[in-house]
Protein backbone atom coordinates (compact mmCIF):
# COMPACT_ATOMS: atom_id res chain seq x y z
CA UNK A 1 0.00 0.00 0.00
CA UNK A 2 2.72 2.08 0.84
CA UNK A 3 4.45 1.89 -2.45
CA UNK A 4 1.05 2.41 -3.93
CA UNK A 5 1.10 5.87 -2.61
CA UNK A 6 4.71 6.84 -3.13
CA UNK A 7 4.57 5.77 -6.66
CA UNK A 8 1.20 7.73 -7.25
CA UNK A 9 2.87 10.53 -5.28
CA UNK A 10 5.81 10.53 -7.59
CA UNK A 11 3.97 10.33 -10.65
CA UNK A 12 1.60 13.33 -9.45
CA UNK A 13 4.84 15.69 -8.52
CA UNK A 14 6.46 14.42 -12.26
CA UNK A 15 3.74 15.60 -14.07
CA UNK A 16 4.43 19.13 -12.98
CA UNK A 17 8.59 19.32 -13.72
CA UNK A 18 7.82 20.31 -17.32
CA UNK A 19 6.39 23.38 -16.55
CA UNK A 20 7.22 24.74 -13.61
CA UNK A 21 7.67 28.50 -12.70
CA UNK A 22 9.93 30.17 -10.37
CA UNK A 23 12.62 27.31 -11.41
CA UNK A 24 16.78 28.64 -11.27
CA UNK A 25 17.73 27.99 -15.15
CA UNK A 26 21.21 26.16 -15.39
CA UNK A 27 24.21 28.43 -15.26
CA UNK A 28 24.43 28.34 -18.88
CA UNK A 29 20.87 29.88 -19.81
CA UNK A 30 21.47 32.64 -16.82
CA UNK A 31 24.52 33.69 -18.44
CA UNK A 32 23.49 33.76 -21.91
CA UNK A 33 20.42 36.05 -20.75
CA UNK A 34 23.25 38.21 -18.66
CA UNK A 35 24.73 38.34 -21.80
CA UNK A 36 22.30 39.20 -23.87
CA UNK A 37 20.74 41.69 -21.62
CA UNK A 38 23.57 43.12 -19.35
CA UNK A 39 21.36 45.75 -18.17
CA UNK A 40 17.85 44.15 -17.21
CA UNK A 41 16.90 41.80 -14.35
CA UNK A 42 15.48 38.53 -15.61
CA UNK A 43 11.92 37.81 -13.93
CA UNK A 44 10.21 34.27 -12.92
CA UNK A 45 12.28 31.53 -15.05
CA UNK A 46 9.87 28.72 -16.36
CA UNK A 47 11.11 25.73 -17.39
CA UNK A 48 9.01 24.67 -20.21
CA UNK A 49 10.86 21.08 -20.23
CA UNK A 50 13.46 21.19 -23.40
CA UNK A 51 14.08 25.02 -22.20
CA UNK A 52 13.51 28.19 -20.34
CA UNK A 53 11.53 31.85 -20.90
CA UNK A 54 11.56 34.75 -18.78
CA UNK A 55 9.54 37.88 -18.16
CA UNK A 56 11.37 40.82 -17.76
CA UNK A 57 11.55 44.72 -18.41
CA UNK A 58 13.91 45.04 -21.61
CA UNK A 59 16.18 48.04 -20.15
CA UNK A 60 18.33 47.47 -22.68
CA UNK A 61 16.66 47.82 -25.86
CA UNK A 62 14.04 50.58 -24.16
CA UNK A 63 11.37 47.86 -25.22
CA UNK A 64 9.40 47.24 -21.88
CA UNK A 65 8.06 43.99 -20.63
CA UNK A 66 9.38 41.12 -23.36
CA UNK A 67 9.80 37.60 -22.42
CA UNK A 68 13.04 35.98 -23.61
CA UNK A 69 13.34 32.45 -24.65
CA UNK A 70 15.96 30.26 -24.57
CA UNK A 71 17.41 26.46 -24.82
CA UNK A 72 18.45 24.49 -21.66
CA UNK A 73 22.17 24.42 -23.26
CA UNK A 74 21.89 28.59 -23.28
CA UNK A 75 21.08 29.33 -26.93
CA UNK A 76 19.07 32.45 -26.78
CA UNK A 77 16.29 31.45 -29.28
CA UNK A 78 14.09 34.66 -29.50
CA UNK A 79 12.14 37.22 -27.57
CA UNK A 80 9.01 38.73 -27.35
CA UNK A 81 8.38 42.41 -26.85
CA UNK A 82 4.83 43.90 -27.07
CA UNK A 83 4.84 46.93 -29.42
CA UNK A 84 2.92 49.88 -28.18
CA UNK A 85 -0.01 50.83 -31.37
CA UNK A 86 2.03 54.43 -31.66
CA UNK A 87 5.52 52.34 -32.14
CA UNK A 88 4.18 49.65 -34.77
CA UNK A 89 6.26 49.94 -37.70
CA UNK A 90 4.56 51.63 -40.69
CA UNK A 91 4.80 48.27 -43.46
CA UNK A 92 3.13 46.74 -40.85
CA UNK A 93 0.74 49.16 -40.14
CA UNK A 94 0.24 49.54 -43.54
CA UNK A 95 -0.36 45.96 -44.36
CA UNK A 96 -3.43 46.21 -41.78
CA UNK A 97 -4.66 48.79 -43.06
CA UNK A 98 -4.61 47.44 -46.99
CA UNK A 99 -5.89 43.74 -45.99
CA UNK A 100 -7.49 43.92 -42.85
CA UNK A 101 -9.82 47.41 -43.01
CA UNK A 102 -12.77 46.21 -41.23
CA UNK A 103 -10.43 44.79 -37.93
CA UNK A 104 -11.19 45.56 -34.83
CA UNK A 105 -7.93 47.00 -33.56
CA UNK A 106 -4.73 44.99 -33.06
CA UNK A 107 -1.79 44.57 -30.70
CA UNK A 108 1.72 44.06 -31.94
CA UNK A 109 4.35 41.35 -30.81
CA UNK A 110 7.91 42.18 -32.07
CA UNK A 111 9.71 38.57 -32.32
CA UNK A 112 13.53 39.91 -32.42
CA UNK A 113 15.43 36.50 -33.40
CA UNK A 114 19.27 36.45 -33.30
CA UNK A 115 19.40 34.48 -36.96
CA UNK A 116 17.07 35.93 -38.90
CA UNK A 117 15.37 39.57 -39.51
CA UNK A 118 12.33 40.78 -36.79
CA UNK A 119 8.88 38.89 -37.35
CA UNK A 120 5.44 40.65 -36.11
CA UNK A 121 2.82 38.76 -34.82
CA UNK A 122 -0.51 40.19 -35.36
CA UNK A 123 -3.44 39.93 -32.80
CA UNK A 124 -6.67 41.27 -34.27
CA UNK A 125 -10.24 40.60 -34.04
CA UNK A 126 -12.11 40.77 -38.04
CA UNK A 127 -16.23 39.94 -37.77
CA UNK A 128 -16.38 38.73 -34.20
CA UNK A 129 -13.28 36.27 -34.42
CA UNK A 130 -9.92 36.52 -33.41
CA UNK A 131 -6.68 36.10 -36.05
CA UNK A 132 -3.12 35.89 -35.56
CA UNK A 133 -0.52 36.70 -38.59
CA UNK A 134 3.17 37.18 -38.96
CA UNK A 135 4.41 40.18 -40.92
CA UNK A 136 7.85 40.98 -41.60
CA UNK A 137 9.20 44.46 -41.41
CA UNK A 138 8.88 45.24 -44.82
CA UNK A 139 5.08 44.53 -44.61
CA UNK A 140 4.94 41.25 -46.09
CA UNK A 141 2.27 38.74 -44.60
CA UNK A 142 4.64 35.43 -43.92
CA UNK A 143 3.91 31.60 -43.09
CA UNK A 144 5.46 31.54 -39.71
CA UNK A 145 5.31 28.84 -36.61
CA UNK A 146 6.74 30.71 -33.32
CA UNK A 147 7.88 27.01 -32.17
CA UNK A 148 10.46 27.54 -28.97
CA UNK A 149 11.65 24.19 -27.90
Amino acid sequence: MLKMIGSVSLLFFSSFAFSQSGTNPPNDVRESFHRDYPKSQGGEWVNQGKGFEVKFNDRDNDNGESVAYYRSDGVHIDTHSQYDNRDIPQPVTDHMTRNYSGSDGYRVVRIDRHSAPDMYEVHYTHKKYRHKIYVDEYGKEKNYHDYHY
